[in-house]
């Protein structure tokens, strides 16, 4: 029902029930962090992309001296950074030698710079 009146309101003062979009007001949650921050926060991904999300989350708690969640360090980076999170996932070679073979093919253009490798070292 408020809806209703509140286009019929608009209709009688704007002769229209649409708005000018520009003028509406932003919805949702605010920045974490200043423009600012979050140019220094793309700076260090940029530099150090294999950086760990805690290890951002020191450098960016020194930043701001605030405490910062994991959580809103990603949605930064991710929402409104337009960075996005890169897995890959690794072969047995024990298991499909075709699959191994596929596996360093995919990841042979990658900078090893770029790769962290978790678990057993893997001998032939």
């Amino acid at each position: 029902k408020s809806s209703l009146n509140t286009w019929a309101q608009l209709l009688r003062t704007t002769g229209s029930v649409t708005c000018d979009k520009s003028t509406y007001t932003k919805q949702g949650r605010h920045y974490r962090f200043s423009d600012e921050q979050l140019a220094v926060m793309k700076d260090i991904v940029t530099n150090d992309p294999s950086i760990f999300i805690d290890e951002l989350q020191l450098k960016m708690e020194n930043i701001t001296g605030e405490g910062v969640a994991k959580s809103t360090i990603w949605q930064e980076l991710h929402k409104h950074l337009g960075l996005t999170l890169h897995k890959t996932h690794s072969v047995d070679p024990h298991q499909s030698a075709e699959d191994w073979v596929d596996y360093v093919a995919k990841i042979a253009g990658i900078p090893p710079e770029c790769l962290v490798f978790i678990g057993k070292l893997i001998t032939f």
